[in-house]
């Protein structure tokens, strides 16, 4: 369990790839990505505060729940180490296999061999991916393929059920990888020996990316396309969101396509010598960034604005479904008579089910809350994974509930909800209703494979339709019942089981139909270049429609069963994605995009709709694609010659050569049976290449049955003390078992360094600091060892933390020693001095996670403190020690983005105290502290109110302190001149705690041993990047507005004499405010240079008048 502390999850050390077509949940997560180095640095400075755990009470995030143990094991292929613990060998080594093949056509296209292996580490799905302990994941890992971590050059993904999508992700990572190596060194040792410290722009590394793993296709293209249509293409600087992906990717077909695809390498060679990506193109294109950018936009206008005239727009033809306004609507499913759409939509960053009319502008009324609630956890977002039962009475949700995938039905009418567990399936994906309304099929994957099952709707009886490791995905029933109709990537070359070398090839899907009382599957469309996919029944068992990129443009088509005849329904210029038609056949509703949006759309009678054409027209893309089989796109037919000869795209689909042989495609290309490119293929390997000696499996000690080791070896080529030794580029004898699969190795525990960071910061009460952190871990995280210091005259003067954490099962663990020291004034007294203060102990820390939303945190701590004063070397210091146990339970519902939530609530209420001092004076107290947080904002979840009401109560013979301190981070501090400075005494330097913010005062303005505050915060965005290119030109990301009024009263103290007097009298006789403070202001939040900074302007209120004005300026995130 590893809670989320709003901080985000990508920077320049982590390469997250987010699934192909999954378009706008990517400005909902994508801006989480870019600023935990500021989270990392933030939290280790504040470690070494007295206050650090106090500061704002509690840490509040949700839980991401191992709720199994996992038994990791490995294999080894000559440049990666796969680590798997899913009980299947199809997966590993189709994964071994496939990166292999990638690396051959990325080593290939860089020119470049690694200088180090490359882990993989995968995961049986998306929901035990999200709980990788090797980076922090955003909450939504549906949306996330895989991850590149570049300090251990590690790469993460989930199986996603699909193997030809796994395929193209793990390819997308080994790119990500090998640029690591190609610049950085590929480890911790190498980047800091590394010159080359720049950071890549998004656009750069992540279109690559794509470009390298899947060169172009139908999905980048609709996208492409409909940013060109719409005019909301950036120019290549400012191309961030998921346009650094899908735009990127387009910039680099446009490079390869202009000046072929071995100026890629160039480019990346200038870029390495020179580290300008400026100059770079410059040397290598002879264009910059600027004339780059200005040609490619040219060139995109030209093959897309003549398909227009060609094509149906979608408005003419389709209604737009009233839908609530938000950045994501998906999985729509049409009602079985087509007057309602259920579908799944983002609001205010939590994932809700929505019901909607077909005919109506009525408001569409949510079903159930995702995402926030026990029951529906993580919701299907990119799968079929609603379905309405034959009535329409009750709608079926896909869904993980706690450890468990589960269906839930609810009733529309009454709310009344009914979960079926379906046991033995890692992750539920489809679903569908039988005709009878007696049993649901659905689409699910288990060890390493994706197959079709049927559940009764009472949950008793669970039957397996489909069993081999090909893949089945979104079954619909046949009118009748009789049949399923799926999607896979299996064709006539393959068998039951998995067949490595046709599935290393760019498989496309087609239908497939299985009957259900026999087992025969039959084939039903057959096309090898282009995708077919999502099939609906109306009436007729013997009619559907499906979804086909044919022309390069997903369209629907009708296919008649009985006769074989297909027949194009739409010719729309952009995409059709998840089709679902009514079982009256009266309607289909398909998502698509129009001007960057997600909607929803609906055509009437679409098996009565008829084209004038029998064959749509192809796009230019299409043209590339086939090399013109299909004829001519509108784009080449009106091209001019000139045109002809200065876009490459038209020159390209003009050449008479397919995309995959002019380009060198990598994924594109077939290979043979020994899983190696054909005649004429490109990625062929030197013999020579560069291959590393495998893992010593016999570790460097044992212990608990485990082995541990020490990675310390430098690279190959960094005076390595293993010489490299050519073989064969897939395959070594040494990791090969008799019978030719791969040796399965048990997981060995080797530690290598994670991190090295050196920081500064600012304390309120002590000022700047400089912090290095330092953390080794094992491969996959479960171990982790951390240190941090401050170092400053010797070891007896400076702060250090020595942790290590044990993450391997549900429950955390953490042992810890520490010490802070700080030297502080008294000028209080007579004789004004310098007292060093000191504490230092161990502590033991344990978190169990019940589910997402709910933890219990406990722990129990040995702390010892002293005070000395150094103008007095022959007076002894005055020591404690205590005994320090606290227990703390957090519920956290809420959602929204990245820099705080935006919706929903969460509460902590803990018990903390000294029951007893071992040594000195004693210390005896207990302490509860409560803080409830709720948060409301508008449907579009941009203006945010957020409420919160935190109180501590300290009792026994000597309290805890509280104080007030502005606001945390506060750089511009000041201290109040009556009550000076918090710290008096060593119980005060271990225990005293801030109460913030309070906004309008002084540190240490009201201090006393019970406290309560409320604060009341209005937050309003007023610009980000996208919205204000200028932005793009500056250091800062995102401006926003916030204002507030913070009221709250301390009192008490030790011994309790000091009473709580709201009220008293000013020296005009004025009844004023005396123990209640209020504060009101405002204030402007901004990124810049990637850390949030704040300024605050508040003014004190006594309840007639506002007192003087405080400024605050701060780094860090509001509550």
């Amino acid at each position: 369990m590893n809670p989320d502390r709003q901080f985000p999850v990508r920077n320049s050390n982590t390469s997250i790839y987010y699934n192909r077509d999954r378009v706008v949940i990517l400005a909902m997560i994508y801006e989480s990505r870019t600023y935990r180095a500021f989270a990392t640095a933030l939290a280790v400075i504040l470690g070494f505060s007295a206050q650090a755990v106090d500061a704002q009470y509690y840490e509040f995030g949700q839980n991401r729940v191992q709720y199994e143990q996992q038994d990791w094991k490995y294999i080894q292929t000559a440049h990666f180490d796969v680590f798997f613990y899913v009980d299947d060998s199809d997966l590993s080594t189709f994964t071994a296999q496939a990166a292999e093949h990638a690396y051959e056509r990325v080593s290939d296209l860089f020119r470049h061999q690694i200088r180090k292996r490359i882990p993989i580490l995968i995961y049986a799905d998306p929901l035990d991916f999200g709980v990788t302990r090797i980076v922090d994941l955003p909450f939504v890992t549906e949306a996330v393929g895989g991850l590149t971590e570049s300090f251990k050059n590690r790469i993460a993904l989930p199986f996603s059920g699909n193997y030809s999508e796994f395929r193209n992700v793990l390819h997308h990572e080994i790119v990500h990888a090998v640029l690591n190596d190609m610049l950085y060194g590929g480890t911790v040792q190498s980047l800091l020996r590394s010159n080359f410290s720049m950071r890549l722009p998004a656009w750069f590394d992540e279109g690559l990316a794509e470009y390298a793993a899947i060169g172009w296709d139908s999905e980048s293209d609709g996208y492409i396309r409909d940013a060109v249509l719409s005019g909301t293409l950036p120019q290549i600087p400012e191309l961030s969101g998921y346009f650094a992906y899908k735009g990127g990717q387009s910039v680099w077909d446009y490079v390869a396509s202009q000046y072929g695809h071995q100026k890629v390498a160039e480019i990346l060679q200038l870029l390495k010598a020179t580290r300008s990506i400026d100059f770079a193109f410059q040397q290598s294109t002879g264009l910059g960034i600027e004339d780059l950018s200005r040609q490619w936009h040219r060139a995109l206008r030209e093959i897309h604005f003549p398909e227009v005239a060609a094509r149906e727009a979608l408005e003419s033809i389709a209604r737009s479904v009233s839908i609530r306004s938000g950045e994501y609507h998906a999985a729509p499913e049409i009602s079985p008579r087509g007057d309602r759409v259920a579908y799944i939509a983002s609001d205010r960053g939590a994932f809700n089910v929505y019901v909607a009319s077909t005919s109506s502008s009525a408001i569409p009324e949510k079903i159930a809350s995702g995402t926030t609630t026990r029951l529906f956890e993580s919701l299907r977002i990119l799968s079929d994974g609603l379905s309405w039962n034959p009535t329409g009475e009750i709608l079926a949700i896909a869904t993980s509930s706690g450890q468990n995938e589960a269906i839930v039905l609810v009733d529309i009418r009454t709310g009344r909800r009914q979960k079926l567990v379906v046991p033995a399936v890692d992750y539920l994906r489809s679903i569908d209703w039988h005709p009878d309304g007696e049993k649901l099929a659905f689409e699910a994957s288990a060890d390493g494979r994706t197959n079709i099952f049927t559940v009764t709707v009472d949950g008793e009886t669970v039957e397996r339709v489909t069993d081999d490791a090909l893949g089945a995905h979104s079954p619909i029933w046949s009118s009748d019942g009789s049949h399923i109709v799926f999607h896979s990537n299996r064709s006539d070359r393959h068998g039951r089981d998995l067949d490595l070398p046709t599935t290393l090839e760019r498989s496309v899907s087609n239908l497939f139909r299985i009957d259900v009382g026999t087992g025969r599957i039959e084939q039903l469309t057959s096309h090898d270049s282009w995708n077919s996919r999502n099939a609906s029944f109306g009436t007729d068992p013997n009619m559907i429609v499906f979804e086909s990129d044919r022309n390069g443009v997903y369209n629907l088509y009708e296919l008649n069963l009985s006769t074989g005849r297909e027949r194009p329904v739409t010719n729309l210029i952009r995409d059709v994605q998840q089709s679902s038609i009514s079982a009256d056949g009266s309607r289909i509703v398909f998502a698509s995009r129009m001007d960057g949006t997600i909607g929803l759309f609906v055509i009437n009678a679409p098996f009565g709709k008829t084209l004038p054409i029998k064959e749509l027209p192809p796009t230019l893309w299409a043209q590339r694609r086939d090399a013109g089989t299909s004829g001519l796109s509108v784009a080449a037919r009106i091209a001019s010659s000139g045109v002809e000869q200065s876009n490459p795209f038209i020159r390209d689909a003009l050449d008479g050569v397919s995309f995959a042989e002019s380009h060198n495609s990598p994924g594109l290309l077939a290979i043979n049976d020994e899983g190696r490119p054909v005649s004429g293929s490109s990625g062929t390997i030197d013999p020579e290449a560069q291959v590393f000696p495998l893992i010593n499996s016999t570790g460097d000690s044992s212990r608990a049955g485990v082995n541990v080791g020490f990675d310390t070896s430098a690279e190959p080529g960094f005076g390595s003390a293993e010489e490299s030794q050519p073989a064969n580029a897939r395959l070594l004898p040494e990791a090969m078992a008799e019978d030719g699969s791969y040796k399965v190795h048990d997981y060995k525990l080797r530690f290598s360094p994670d991190l090295v960071y050196g920081t500064a910061g600012y304390d309120i009460l002590y000022g700047v600091q400089g912090v290095t952190q330092m953390r080794v871990s094992d491969m996959i995280g479960h171990h982790r060892l951390l240190l941090t210091t401050n170092l400053l005259i010797d070891l007896r003067n400076s702060d250090y933390v020595l942790a290590y954490q044990y993450l391997s099962t549900r429950l955390d663990w953490e042992y810890s020693v520490f010490q802070v020291s700080r030297l502080l004034p008294d000028f209080a007294s007579d004789r004004p001095t310098y007292f060093r203060f000191r504490q230092s102990g161990f502590k033991i820390s344990a978190s169990y996670p019940f589910d997402k939303f709910h933890r219990l945190d406990t722990d129990i701590s040995f702390v010892r403190g002293s005070q000395a004063d150094i103008t007095a070397a022959r007076v002894p210091s005055r020591t404690r020690s205590f005994i320090y146990p606290s227990i703390t339970f957090t519920r956290d519902l809420t959602s929204g983005g990245p820099y705080s939530p935006t919706s929903g609530r969460r509460i902590a209420i803990g018990v903390a105290g000294s029951p007893a001092a071992i040594e000195g004076a004693q210390a005896r107290f207990v302490t509860t502290i409560g803080d409830s947080r709720v948060y409301f904002s508008t449907s579009s979840g941009s203006i945010t109110m957020a409420l919160r009401l935190s109180a501590g109560v300290s009792t026994g013979k000597n309290p805890q302190l509280f104080y007030t301190s502005g606001v945390q981070n506060w750089i511009n501090r000041g201290i109040n001149d009556t009550n000076g400075f918090p710290i008096q005494n060593t119980t005060d330097f271990i225990f005293a705690s801030p109460v913030l913010p309070a906004r309008g005062f002084n540190v240490n303005e009201r201090n006393g041993s019970n406290f309560v505050l409320t604060n009341v915060e209005l937050r309003i965005p007023v610009a980000d990047r996208p919205e204000l290119p200028i932005l793009n030109r500056l250091p800062v990301r995102s401006v926003a507005m916030t204002g507030f009024v913070d009221a709250g009263s301390l009192w008490g103290g030790a011994p309790q004499t000091r009473r709580l007097d709201i009220f008293g009298e000013n020296a005009s006789g004025e009844r004023i405010f005396q123990d209640l403070l209020v504060g009101a202001g405002g204030g402007i939040r901004s990124l810049i240079f990637g850390f949030p900074a704040r300024i605050d302007v508040a003014w004190p209120f006594d309840g007639i008048r506002f007192g003087q004005r405080h400024v605050y300026v701060s780094v860090g995130l509001d509550f």
